[in-house]
Formats: C-alpha cells, sequence, structure tokens
C-alpha cells in the first residue's frame, strides 16, 4: 500500500516581500550623499566669493567724496600683513572707510579726505584747502569733527603713525612762516598735536615731518594739480617701514657695554675657560 506524505503548505516568504525597503534605503542614503555634497559646494563657493570680494576691496580702494575706484599703488608681493604688527588692513581700512562715509554724510558736501595704501601702510589724505587757511597751520574749526571722528579707531590700532605734510611750488606769501618747509612741517605738527591733546593719543607712536613742494601728486602748472599737492597725510605705517636700521657697529657696542658689566672672572678659574685674547673685545667663551 503506497503511502503519501502531505506537504504543509509554505507561509509566503516575508523577507522576498521586503526587499524594497533595502533600495528605498540605498536610495535615501544616496540622497543624504548629494545634499551634502552640494551643501559643503555651496559653504566653498561662499569662502571663494568672500576671499574674492576681499581681494577686490584690496586692489580698489575708494574716495570717500566719490563713488569711483582708486587703483592703488604695487605692492610688495612677499609683504606679509598678519605679521607685520598693524592691524589686519581690510578690518581697519573698513572702519576708516566707514567713518569717513558717515562724516561725508553728515557734512553733506566734500570732505577733502581720501583713503589709499601704498608702500608705506594705510594713507589718509586731508586736502590743505578744506582743513587749513591760505599759509596758515591753524586746524579749521569746522574739520576738526572729523578728526574727533577718526581718533578712537587710530588709537584702537597700535601701528606707529606718521603725519606727513606737503604744500605746492608757490612761495609762502604769510610771514608766520619763512618757506615752504616750515608751513608743511607745521602742519603735520598741527594735526599730531591735535590728536595727542584732545584725544590723549600715545605721542611715542607720532613723528610729524615735512616735505614742502618736493613730493607732489600732480604738476604744479594748474590750480587744480596745486590744490592736490596741498595736502597731510596720516599714514598707519607697516612694520618694517617704521622700524630703525641697526647697524653692526651699534650692536658691537651694546655687546661690550653689556660686557663691561658683567662682573670679573674668577681667579680660580681655569686656563680653559678663559677668553682668549685675539684683539677683539667680543670674544665667546669656549665650549667646556
Amino acid at each position: 500500500m503506497r503511502s503519501f506524505s502531505a506537504r504543509a503548505p509554505q507561509p509566503p516568504n516575508q523577507n522576498g516581500r521586503d526587499r524594497w525597503l533595502l533600495s528605498y534605503a540605498d536610495f535615501i542614503t544616496l540622497l543624504l550623499a548629494l545634499f551634502v555634497v552640494l551643501y559643503a559646494s555651496a559653504r566653498v563657493d561662499a569662502d571663494r566669493r568672500s576671499t574674492l570680494s576681499q581681494g577686490l576691496e584690496s586692489a580698489f580702494l575708494f574716495d570717500a567724496d566719490s563713488v569711483t575706484p582708486i587703483r592703488t599703488a604695487a605692492r610688495d608681493s612677499g609683504a606679509d600683513t598678519p605679521s607685520s604688527g598693524v592691524e589686519p588692513v581690510p578690518s581697519l581700512h573698513e572702519r576708516l572707510r566707514e567713518a569717513l562715509a558717515t562724516e561725508r554724510q553728515r557734512r553733506g558736501d566734500a570732505l577733502g579726505a581720501r583713503l589709499h595704501e601704498d608702500e608705506r601702510g594705510l594713507v589718509l589724505s586731508l586736502a590743505a584747502t578744506q582743513f587749513f587757511p591760505s599759509g596758515d597751520a591753524e586746524i579749521a574749526e569746522d574739520r576738526r569733527s572729523l578728526l574727533d571722528t577718526l581718533a578712537p579707531i587710530l588709537e584702537a590700532s597700535e601701528a606707529p603713525l606718521r603725519i606727513e605734510g606737503h604744500t605746492d611750488d608757490r612761495p609762502v606769501r604769510s610771514g608766520l612762516y619763512p618757506s615752504n618747509w616750515e608751513l608743511s612741517t607745521a602742519r603735520a605738527s598741527a594735526v599730531a598735536r591735535y590728536f595727542i591733546t584732545t584725544h590723549g593719543l600715545d605721542p611715542a607712536r607720532f613723528a610729524a615731518t615735512g616735505h614742502a613742494e618736493f613730493r607732489p601728486l600732480a604738476e604744479n602748472d594748474s590750480a587744480a594739480g596745486r590744490a592736490r599737492n596741498r595736502r597731510v597725510e596720516i599714514v598707519l605705517l607697516r612694520r618694517e617701514a617704521s622700524a630703525p636700521s641697526r647697524s653692526p657697529d651699534g650692536d658691537r657696542r651694546a655687546l661690550d657695554r653689556l660686557l663691561d658689566g658683567l662682573p670679573p672672572i674668577p681667579e680660580d678659574l681655569g686656563e680653559e675657560l678663559r677668553p682668549r685674547d685675539t684683539g677683539t673685545r667680543s670674544q665667546p667663551l669656549p665650549p667646556p
């Protein structure tokens, strides 16, 4: 008698029915990776735009009395601005430019101030035709408000300040100053003295110089050119432009003074440790 074994019905394959979840999870993962890449690309583009904006701002500086950009002078490509000891130029330049724009908007007329940068550092040029009477070094009362606005910004920076006076080539007609040398120096000194006495800036940061008519910006054959040459420049110096030069002779004399101040060598010191007499005073001791 043949026996038949009954096979129990198999339950539906649960694993096979849910295999679509694996594809769905892969799709979601790919979407997440896509959005992460897009977000990272957007951040890189923003950084690039910021770098480009800062580069353009550094390359093109703006006159406070106009909207036209002024191309700066050629710079030393090896200069390292962050390590120069001066506050980073973009932030300091931006604060000065905003101060000029605010003062110009308040006055509603030509400010007579221009901001630019050259190999010396950051330069704020004040037109002497608007800041000083003809042939005089007294700062005009209605222009002192700009200096009052600039004083806190200059005080916050640690950059050395050099105030430079310039004139045109016409002789001084007033009897106050014998020549343009005295007039240019007096105007530079007046600006430095105003910052020091009125706003308490450190006098050790300042130097006032006069160049008379010998560093013109334009030809002196027209009224516009002469007016452009009559100016006082507030220069925030770079460290390399302000550091005094050191001579080898000065270093040698300083070392000799230091050695003279040392105590005498003990008598019981071994001969191998005594300095050798080679005809010069500054000789290091030989190693033991």
